[in-house]
Order: C-alpha cells, then sequence, then structure tokens
C-alpha cells in the first residue's frame, strides 16, 4: 500500500509544476479508505491555501525552495496551521523522513522551518485575518478584485463558503423503485449508483433541471451535455416519454451520458457530437426546451476545483464570445411558446447577466422570464439560472 503522504507530495508537485488538477491524480493510486480520505484532504486543503501557506513560509525561510521540498513544506504547514488530526511533532518527523527521500541535504531545512512553525503556531494564527485578503482567502488578486466589485456586501461569505465542506446531493431515479429521495443524503450507498437508483447531482444543478420545467413527450436539446447530469434529470421528469438531443463537443466524452442513461433505465436521449457554437439549421424551431449550460469561468464551484483560485480573471474575457454564440443558437432551436435554460457554475456576473441581456436586447421574439444568482454556502456552489421563452 502506498503511503499516503508520498501520494499527497507528488500530485501536489504536479500541481504546482506543470497545472495538472488535484482530482484526477488519485484515480491512479492504491489508497482505499482512511489513507485515501487523508490524502484527499491533503491534495484538496493544500491547493486551496496555498497562497497563504506560501506567505506564512516566506516568513522563515530567505529564499523560496524549489520544486517537491516546497511542496512538502507547504503540506506540512498546512497540517500544523489548518489540521489537528495528527500531532506537530509527527508532521515534523513525517516531513523530514520525506525530505530525506528527496534530498538528504534539505532534511534539516525543512526540520528548521516547520519546526519554527510548530513554535509559532498561535501567533501565526491569530495572525491570519489581518493578512491582506486575497492571501488570506487565498485567491489569484484579479479575482478577488472581480468579485469584491461585483458582490461589495457578500464577498467575504462568498469566499468563505469556498472552504465549506460540500455535503452529497443526489437525484433519486423516480423511474425505479428507490429508496432515495432528491437532495442532500450522507448516507448513500454508492454502490447503488451501480443499481441506477440515483445519481450525484448537485443542488444547484438540480435547481438549473428543475427551472427547465420538461415534460412528458417534449423534444429537449441539451447543447452542452456531458457528463450528462442535466440530460437526466430533465428525462426523469419526462418519464421517460419523448426526446432529447445531448450533444457535446467532445465526442469522446458522450460515452458518458450513454453508460449512464443506461444504468438509469433512460431510453429517451440521443448522443450527437456537436459544437455548440455552429449553428444547426435541422434544429431549428424543432425544441419545446434547451438546456444551455455554456462553458465557464467556474468561479462558483471553486470548493470543489481549488485550482481555478488562482487564474487570472483576465483570462475569463475569451468565454464570453463563446457564451454568446452558444445562446444565439440555443434559441434559435426554440418552438414559439419554447423556453430555454441558460446556465453557469460561475457568479461572475460577465457571463451571467450581462451575456444573457446582451442576446435578448440584438434578438426579438424572446422574453425574460426569470433569472437567478445563487451565492456559494448552505450545500449550493454559485450559480446563476435564467429562463427565456420564445413568444
Amino acid at each position: 500500500m502506498s503511503d499516503p503522504r508520498r501520494v499527497a507530495l507528488d500530485i501536489l508537485y504536479r500541481i504546482s509544476s506543470s497545472g495538472a488538477y488535484s482530482n484526477i491524480g488519485l484515480l491512479s493510486t492504491d489508497l482505499t479508505g482512511v489513507d485515501r480520505a487523508f490524502c484527499t484532504e491533503l491534495i484538496k486543503g493544500v491547493t486551496e491555501r496555498r497562497r497563504t501557506l506560501d506567505h506564512i513560509i516566506s516568513k522563515y525561510v530567505n529564499k523560496t525552495p524549489e520544486g517537491k521540498i516546497y511542496d512538502l513544506l507547504r503540506m506540512g504547514v498546512y497540517q500544523i496551521i489548518f489540521l489537528s488530526r495528527v500531532p506537530d511533532h509527527a508532521v515534523c518527523d513525517e516531513s523530514v523522513k520525506t525530505a530525506k527521500q528527496i534530498s538528504r541535504s534539505s532534511a534539516g531545512f525543512v526540520n528548521a522551518v516547520l519546526r519554527s512553525v510548530c513554535r509559532e503556531k498561535e501567533s501565526i494564527i491569530k495572525s491570519l485575518p489581518s493578512l491582506p485578503e486575497p492571501v488570506y482567502y487565498s485567491v489569484s488578486d484579479s479575482i478577488f478584485a472581480m468579485v469584491k466589485e461585483q458582490y461589495p456586501e457578500e464577498y467575504k461569505d462568498i469566499f468563505n463558503a469556498f472552504y465549506e465542506k460540500k455535503p452529497v446531493c443526489v437525484r433519486a431515479n423516480t423511474l425505479k423503485d428507490t429508496p432515495y429521495v432528491d437532495g442532500v443524503n450522507e448516507n448513500t450507498d454508492m454502490a447503488d449508483i451501480e443499481k441506477g437508483l440515483f445519481f450525484v447531482q448537485g443542488l444547484s444543478s438540480q435547481a438549473a433541471v428543475k427551472a427547465l420545467e420538461a415534460k412528458e413527450d417534449m423534444t429537449v436539446i441539451d447543447l452542452c451535455a456531458c457528463p450528462g447530469g442535466k440530460s437526466f434529470g430533465a428525462a426523469l421528469d419526462m418519464k421517460n416519454k419523448g426526446r432529447i438531443i445531448s450533444s457535446d463537443l467532445h465526442k469522446n466524452k458522450l460515452s458518458l451520458i450513454e453508460k449512464g442513461a443506461k444504468k438509469l433505465g433512460i431510453d429517451i436521449i440521443e448522443t450527437v457530437p456537436r459544437d455548440a457554437r455552429v449553428p444547426d439549421e435541422a434544429l431549428f424551431g424543432i425544441a419545446d426546451r434547451v438546456i444551455c449550460d455554456v462553458p465557464c469561468s467556474g468561479i462558483g464551484v471553486i470548493g470543489s476545483k481549488p485550482e481555478i483560485r488562482y487564474k487570472d480573471a483576465s483570462d475569463f474575457a475569451g468565454l464570453y464570445p463563446t457564451q454568446t454564440k452558444i445562446l444565439e443558437n440555443a434559441l434559435s432551436y426554440l418552438k414559439k411558446g419554447g423556453k430555454a435554460v441558460y446556465s453557469t457554475c460561475t457568479v461572475n456576473r460577465l457571463e451571467n447577466g450581462n451575456i444573457v441581456h446582451s442576446v435578448l436586447n440584438n434578438k426579438e421574439g424572446f422574453r425574460l422570464v426569470s433569472e437567478r444568482t445563487i451565492l456559494p454556502g448552505n450545500g449550493y456552489d454559485g450559480f446563476y439560472i435564467a429562463v427565456i421563452e420564445r413568444d
């Protein structure tokens, strides 16, 4: 069995050195049970607190450490300052042991830094709230500035919510005899996924599907469907009667929808590889409902994808033309009286209301029925949902 600390360190190094994703590395390990949970906690915790950890470490070094030693220090400081399950002396001992495996000459350095952090632990913890806010919340300066500008009253709650432990949320498969109900369920038997009794879907995503109001015998188009949760939710609302056309740019991902639908007993979903940015004349005016869950910055799901914290907000501007084009195409697929749901998992208003209102201002024959911004917290991801109807 692998050492969970060493596995975590290797994955953290891939994240910091080459931009790997925190949730991918664990897929290839043999860790199970408590060891896997501890490894996961280290990876997620160090990644989401990285800027704060780097600030703390900078007080005890003359120059920035290199390579895995830097990630080893981050991991050690994280355990000392933010975790209580491992005694401080054990954190130091295990970190020094690992340092010797990487570079024996670094062991004394690692020991000195972590022992100093242990001695000054209380003062470090007390000083955290007085740090510059982007450092305290461990986000890039640009993301912090964007969220604070757009949500001057709520920004602290938003950033604090990203540290909350997310509950397991499920959508019950009403096509089968299932003991599950929609919503938070911490006692889910994951083996029941294989039986198709439920699928995991966040509360905010469930709210977007509910806003769609899909009904039996409708034709529904899901433009950016993978991994399929909203298509599945619509199919359940339709009682597996009607037609759902689920498409995605990446053909290789469509198998996720096909396998998921088969497991759930859904047979009304057709999968088609399609670039949602390119209009398809064959779809013009055929849909009762269109699901338009566009690619976005993901600011609302930082709690699950901590790498997003350190992105440059100026890079998000490249998404706006894509989001605009996909929504324009979505509206062209609606029948008269049909409805489209435009949704994102971000709280960035430039990707949300700004896109919707801009498109509607330049397109006659459509009206905004409703729009809702869900801020992260209380089990919800940050999300935006707009319902648009064709006159």
